[in-house]
């Protein structure tokens, strides 16, 4: 159970917002502040959206995060997205069980990069070097800011212990909402 309760009222711009991100709970309790949530957002859609990085490399990265953060919620809305952007089950699995020494180098690479992140704060300069070597500038600055904005919201998500929905995931619902 959340550990506040989720708004209740809202006004109809907010209310029609959330329609539109599929009325996942990670939005519904932001709405008790109704600016952060469309910032938050908007950036969460540019990053599943509008990057130039491979949606499977962002999902295999954002996957490792909702682990290494011990977030149910990001794991289980994340599995279903990377699902639908063409993330094979073997490679689910292999992040679930910790084995990434089968993926392909740069998805190997993308798992490093996401564990450094958060354990270090910062990637090591061989992991960057190497990872540099697969992927264009902005698609590193879009890794970075997709590993980021999900340690951001795991600890937001673990702090007021918002549940898994009963209904569609993030897979199922993003795919026709707009910023």
């Amino acid at each position: 159970m959340a550990r506040i309760p989720y708004p209740d009222s809202l006004s109809q711009e907010t209310s029609d917002r959330l329609v539109k991100l599929g009325n996942l709970n990670v939005t519904r309790m932001m709405a008790h502040s109704e600016a952060l949530m469309d910032g938050y957002s908007r950036l969460g859609l540019a990053i599943l959206r509008k990057g130039k990085l491979d949606p499977k490399l962002r999902e295999i990265a954002v996957l490792k995060i909702g682990l290494l953060c011990e977030s149910d919620y990001e794991w289980h809305q994340h599995v279903s997205f990377a699902r639908a952007v063409g993330v094979p089950e073997d490679t689910i699995e292999a992040l679930a069980t910790g084995d990434t020494s089968r993926l392909p180098d740069v998805e190997r690479l993308v798992v490093a990069f996401a564990e450094e992140t958060f354990s270090e704060k910062r990637v090591s300069n061989e992991v960057f070097s190497a990872i540099s070597e697969h992927l264009c500038k902005a698609q590193l600055i879009e890794l970075s800011l997709a590993c980021g904005y999900y340690i951001m919201t795991a600890g937001y998500l673990r702090t007021f212990d918002i549940e898994i929905e009963d209904g569609p995931s993030l897979g199922e619902t993003v795919s026709g909402s707009s910023t």
